[in-house]
Formats: structure tokens, sequence, C-alpha cells
């Protein structure tokens, strides 16, 4: 059993025994590679707080499943309202080993933009404030991630859960291999030009193609890739793109758009 199912299923029976697994969900990558056959290696916790109530948020989750891991735990919240819970001792779970494990949940939230300069300029949002699921998987970067799991459904792993696709086009993307998103992709790339170098991971992981209207959209925001931080630009260079045997071939990709 790889790490991350190991982690869904207990993560799912906190979330049961405390009356929330309706309201809590897996999101994104670990569900789009599930789906295509690839062992998931992270996984992105989200909590609809607005659907679940009574302060019932990120980090009131994060303590419950601190309380119920077994060994010490260090849980720390950042700006954005993602609980950041890292495994500090020996915890062998259904026969994996998750010391030094970091597990983060997030709100389901809103984000907005407001362009006004420094570091975070056309990156990091600059307003943040809850929302329901709905409203959540609106504001990812492609359709494919926008695809969810309950932990209602994943206490016996995610072969028996239900993938829930809000958009109603998270699977049929998949199928088709094709890399579009789940608004206009204008806006998409405005709020985050380091999604368009994001779209060059997804050609050389998966070799997938890109919609017409996401490569119409490349072609007017690649000026906005100027105003991207340089550590999100190395983070993604290094981390998911020059690590590829494909890289050549994608940054070919890329010039040609």
């Amino acid at each position: 059993m790889s790490k991350a199912v190991a982690l869904m299923k207990f993560l799912a029976r906190v979330a049961i025994k405390n009356g929330v697994a309706e309201h809590v969900y897996v999101v994104g990558g670990a569900v789009r590679n599930h789906l295509m056959g690839i062992t998931p290696k992270d996984i992105d916790v989200v909590v609809d707080s607005v659907s679940v109530g009574q302060g019932r948020d990120s980090e009131w989750f994060a303590r419950k499943v601190a309380d119920a891991i077994p060994v010490q735990t260090n849980l720390t919240t950042n700006q954005y309202g993602v609980a950041i819970l890292t495994v500090k001792g020996e915890w062998v779970l259904d026969g994996v080993d998750l010391m030094g494990e970091v597990i983060e949940v997030a709100n389901a939230r809103k984000e907005s933009y407001d362009g006004a300069g420094g570091k975070g300029k056309g990156y990091k949002p600059t307003d943040v404030s809850p929302a329901t699921i709905e409203e959540d998987v609106l504001r990812r970067e492609f359709t494919f991630n926008t695809l969810l799991w309950r932990m209602l459904d994943l206490a016996h792993g995610p072969e028996k859960a239900e993938v829930i696709d809000i958009t109603g086009l998270g699977r049929q993307h998949l199928e088709e291999k094709l890399i579009a998103t789940p608004v206009d992709p204008d806006k998409t790339f405005r709020d985050d030009p380091t999604r368009q170098l994001r779209i060059l991971k997804f050609l050389l992981r998966y070799d997938l193609k890109i919609s017409p209207d996401v490569v119409a959209s490349v072609k007017r925001n690649a000026h906005r890739l100027k105003d991207m931080p340089w550590e999100a630009v190395v983070n993604i260079l290094v981390g998911d793109i020059l690590k590829s045997a494909k890289a050549t071939r994608g940054i070919r990709v890329m010039k040609s758009l």
C-alpha cells in the first residue's frame, strides 16, 4: 500500500469519526493520477468550512488528525488558511512508515488578485475568503485538477470511492488528454502567470495536448511571465520541467504557441 492510500484511509476514518466526512475532500492530483493508473504520491485535503459550519475549518480538522496520530506532531497554519501538520515521530500505518510526512489541509476558498505590485504580483492572491467546494474548484488551473473524492467514500481506499466531477469536464478532458481551464483561461493566467509554465509540466509528464482556447490565451498573456517572482520560476523549472527527459520537446512546444 502506498503512503498516499494509507493516509487517505486514515484521514477518512478521522473525518467520519468527527462527523465531517461529507464535507472534507481529496482534490486534484491524487484523483487525476489514480484515474490515469498512476499511484498517487501526495494528497491535497480541502475542508468545505462553509458547508460544515460551527468553526470547523482546516485548522480544526488538522487538530483532530493530530489528536488521532499516536506520535508527536507539529501544526502551523499559514496566511491562506492552510494547516500544515508534520509527523515528527516514527509512525507505521498499514505497514507504511509515515515519519516526516507533511499533511496539508486547506479551506475551500475564493481568491482575488489586485496586481498591486510587489513580490506577489500576479502570483499570490491578495485576498482569500471561505467558499464552498463548488466555488473552490473553479479557482484551480486545469479541469483535470478539479476532480474530487469525499472522505466519506475513502475509508476503504480510492478504488471504491466515487469520483466527483463538479464542472462536468474534468473526466472528459482527462480521457481526451486535454489541457483546459475550468474558467476563462485569460482569468486563469492573469491571476497566476506561473500556470502557463505548469502547462509544460503536464505536456512533459503525461503527453497531453492543449486546447485551442488555452493556446490563444497563452499567446495573449505571455508578457505576464515577467511578473513572476524568480523563486516561483525556479521551483517550476527545476521541480517539474528540467527533470524530464522530454524537456527540450516541451520547450519547443511552448515556443511554437
